[in-house]
Order: structure tokens, then sequence, then C-alpha cells
């Protein structure tokens, strides 16, 4: 049989199978009380604190993802932690055994900021201060609750952990003159960039400017404010607050230093050891052997102060390790498991769950992945194929080489800008497509 005979949920026209659910409008949001229905099961997603989860935390999350779901565990593109396969009974269960931890995990309005502890002290400190502020004014006013379920803040001092290809509602940059940009929607490549201010006003403007987002309805986006509006209710707050002309107005943000990717990062005073699991998928028995792993490599004093992180594009960050730890424990037999170098080729794909993990896919997003992986495939991982089952392009990058997407005649083909240059009955019969396109070094043509 040809290997690629099972990607198709069932052949075009064929029976046998009911065929995917239809892809619900993007915007749910899978948080512990109210998960959200998969092909699996049910799904969780939990945000680990910034200060990340202790080796004995991540090992109870194992154990509950074994006990209550089906040992699956997930990273999303923004660096969520996914718990998936859980029934309406065992997902109950789970929220009731997590409830003692929910200190370590953050459920309050999303604010993404880099956790890691960078070379420089200063170089994430005044991020720190105003997603703190943020953090305290949203819980005060009760802002979450008034806002779109997925509505988000990304506040990016230039740290290591790189936020600039995720889509914020609003987001604060960094300036190399060290006041902040604000923007609304898009990336920081893509949003509207309506201006400049002073530190200490950064976060009192964003919390205005998501109040006002707030008035315009229960769905409305940072997409959906008029600039000339948006700009009206900061100038009301933020008397440093320097409009910029037009919306695309160029601004030179703070110097990413050191960019993480897989492999070992300086931090402070220690080092971290990053690694992804491939696709961003994981069983719960593979990260519990390499959390026992990582715990094995030092004394009890010393394993306490590692931690695990999930970071957006999919990286598990192993803090708190030693030079020789961190670059020991790639070599382990339990890393293995995981993708551990930077060139590895599953790192040039971003792909959904695909079928048979989520309902609404039309084919098997992963084994095609696999496939192109056998077949050779090479590129990078800034600009990778983008593999999504259904129309919903779930884990769509910033930018992609080229996506591949299910629908209910196939696969269609298109280029970054949406246009469909190719359309197939089967998942593997782009294969040429996919292997014939431009192969880049990584970062450069």
């Amino acid at each position: 049989m040809n290997a690629s005979a099972d990607l198709m949920m069932a052949p075009v026209g064929g029976t046998g199978h009911p065929g995917p659910v239809p892809a619900v409008r993007r915007g749910a949001c899978p948080s512990l009380d109210r998960p959200m229905r998969t092909g699996d099961g049910l799904l969780v997603r939990l945000t680990p604190c910034r200060g990340g989860l202790t080796l004995a935390t991540a090992q109870v999350v194992c154990e509950l993802a074994r006990r209550h779901g089906n040992d699956l565990l997930e990273i999303s593109t923004r660096g969520n932690l996914q718990i998936r396969g859980l029934s309406d009974d065992s997902a109950a269960q789970l929220s009731d055994e997590i409830d003692p931890l929910r200190d370590r995990f953050r459920f309050g309005l999303t604010v993404d900021a880099d956790p890691l502890d960078p070379r420089d002290p200063n170089e994430n400190g005044l991020a720190k201060a105003i997603v703190g502020r943020i953090e305290h004014e949203a819980e005060k006013t009760g802002l979450k609750q008034r806002l779109a379920p997925k509505f988000s803040m990304i506040v990016d001092a230039g740290g290591p952990v790189d936020y600039s290809g995720l889509k914020a509602d609003i987001r604060l940059r960094l300036l190399d003159t060290q006041r902040w940009a604000i923007l609304i929607g898009g990336t920081e490549a893509t949003g509207r960039h309506l201006g400049d201010l002073a530190p200490d006003e950064a976060a009192i403007a964003a919390c205005v400017l998501a109040a006002v987002i707030a008035t315009l309805g229960p769905d409305r986006r940072g997409r959906d404010m008029p600039a000339d509006q948006a700009r009206d209710a900061i100038s009301c707050v933020a008397p440093s607050f320097v409009p910029a002309i037009g919306d695309a107005s160029h601004f030179r943000a703070a110097n990413r230093k050191i960019v993480a990717d897989v492999g070992a990062l300086p931090l402070r005073g220690t080092m971290a050891a990053i690694l992804s699991p491939a696709y961003g998928m994981m069983a719960a028995d593979d990260l519990q052997s390499l959390i026992a792993t990582a715990a094995s490599l030092t004394d009890a004093t010393n394993a306490s102060r590692i931690r695990i992180h999930t970071v957006p594009d999919r990286l598990l960050v192993v803090t708190g390790l030693s030079a020789d730890e961190a670059e020991a424990l790639p070599d382990t037999a339990a890393a293995k498991r995981f993708i551990i170098r930077p060139d590895d080729p599953r790192r040039a794909i971003a792909c959904c769950a695909g079928h048979p993990a989520c309902a609404s896919a039309h084919f098997d997003t992963h084994g095609l992945a696999d496939l192109l992986v056998s077949h050779g495939l090479s590129g990078n991982s800034k600009q990778p194929i983008h593999l999504s089952g259904c129309e919903k392009r779930c884990a769509r990058p910033a930018s992609a080489a080229l996506h591949v997407v299910g629908t209910a005649a196939g696969v269609d083909c298109l280029d970054e800008a949406g246009t469909v240059i190719a359309q197939y009955t089967r998942p593997d019969d782009t294969l040429p497509l996919v292997l014939g396109l431009p192969r880049f070094d990584e970062g450069r043509p």
C-alpha cells in the first residue's frame, strides 16, 4: 500500500467516514472552564505563569494528561500548553485536580511578554513593570469579561522570545529611544502604528485603548478600531503620546540581540536548553522522561531552580541549567524524542493538529509533514510550509513559503497573498510542488 494512502480521511466522494464537521468560526478560546471539542475529544489550554513551571508541577500536568486525556500534550503557536483527548467527565475532574495549582498558570487577560531573564537585566525589566500594571488594571476593572475571547496584548522589549510574527489586538514595542510604540491589530509588520509614548504611560494607554475597543461590541478586535479614534483615546490619558503620521509609518524597534531557537541559550547567570516537540505535539510520557532526565543532571538543590517554559514557535525551554547541563540535556535519550537541532527539517513545517485529532480536518497534516521530510524537504523555520487541515488555517505562521489547505474537494495550495495556485484531489499529490519550491538558507535568500 502507498505510504500516503491514509492521509485523507476518505477518498473524495467515497464512503465509510462521516467526514469532517464544519469548521467553526475562529474566536473560541479553550480555557480550563470552557474546553473546546476537537476530533479526539475536548481540549484544554493552559498558560504557564511567567516564572515557568517547576519540575514537580510539570510532572503533575503530565500525569493529568495521561489520566484524564489521551496522553497527548501540545504547545500552541503562541506558546500555550494544551491537554488533548478529554471527555466531559474527565475535563471536569481535570479542572478540580488542577485547582490547587491555579497560581502556577495565568487565567486573566492575555498579555504576552518574554518570560526569560536575558543577560542584560534592563532588557525586560521595563516590560515586566508594564505587564504587571496592565494585569492589575484589567483585574480591577473586569476588562477581560468585556473583550472578545481571543483578545490579546503583546509587550515586547526585544528579548530572546520573538513576538514580532504573532498577531495582537494591542502591541507595545520598545523603541531604540526607550520609548514605546503602540500598534493595533496584526503583527509587528502589519499592525497599524498609532504613535509612541513614555514608558510610565504605556500601560494605562493600552488599558484605555482596550476599554474603548470593548465599547464597539463584545466581539470587536483591535483591527476593528479606527486609528483616529484610537489616537484620540490615547491622547486623553498619555500627555507624552506623539501620534504617528499614517498607519504604516516606520518605527525603529529596539534591537533583538539574540533570538531563542532550538539549542542552548545564555541567560542572566544561567543557561537554558531549548527543544521543540515535532509539529508542537508530544506524548506526556516523553515530557515526563525529559523532566526526570533534567532533574538527574544535577543535585536536588539545583533541580529546584529548574523551570519549564513553553513559548511561541512551539518551543520548550528548560531554564536554570549550568552550561554543562544545557549542553548535556540534548544528548540524552529522553531528548532524542524532541527536535534538538535548529536545522531539523521538521522545523520548516508549521501544521495544525489535523486528522484525526481535529474534527474539522480534511486530512492528516502530520502524516503529510512526515512524508515531505522523508522525501528530502528543506527550508527554514522563518518561512515554513504551512499545512492546515481545513479552511480555518490554524497554526498559520507570520510568513509561509506555501499554504496547503484541506477542503471538501481535496487540498488547495495558496501563496502568501492567499491566491490559489494549485488544487489537488489528495494531499500527497502536492509533493512535486512543495519539494520544487526554491530553497533558502536560514533567514537569508
